[in-house]
């Protein structure tokens, strides 16, 4: 499973580049089954655009649970978080209701938090958290 954030195009039915990226590593790492999940319910291509309040739901954490109680790992892929304090939050309630499966990450920001898809080298072995 990949715990993602925004900003994504993709859908449950259109790819866009950094879906199209994961599914590639998910193969070549040899992932029986691919979850692309998002920490927020909303997606935009531009942080900025996501609405202001509540970005995510019960549902949006309770669909990110059963997702990885089906997963041998959980890689996180957030990216940084410094421009929104909430976004923290939320990636760190998503990160606890998944510790019943091994945590781990492609790579480390900067800030500690783990390196965006975008970002990844060409080829990598996923990290323990």
């Amino acid at each position: 499973m990949w715990l993602c954030m925004n900003p994504s195009s993709a859908t449950d039915e259109l790819d866009d580049a950094t879906s199209r990226k994961l599914t590639r590593h998910s193969r070549r790492l040899n992932f029986g089954r691919l979850f692309l999940l998002n920490v927020m319910d909303y997606r935009a291509t531009d942080p900025v655009q996501l609405p202001e309040g509540e970005e995510r739901s019960v549902e949006n954490l309770e669909h990110i649970r059963r997702c990885a109680r089906r997963s041998d790992c959980v890689a996180l892929a957030y990216g940084g978080l410094r421009q929104n304090p909430r976004w923290i939050e939320y990636a760190n309630d998503a990160l606890e209701i998944c510790r019943r499966a091994p945590i781990c990450r492609v790579a480390t920001n900067r800030d500690g938090s783990p390196r965006h898809p975008r970002r990844f080298p060409a080829i990598f072995e996923l990290q323990a958290q």
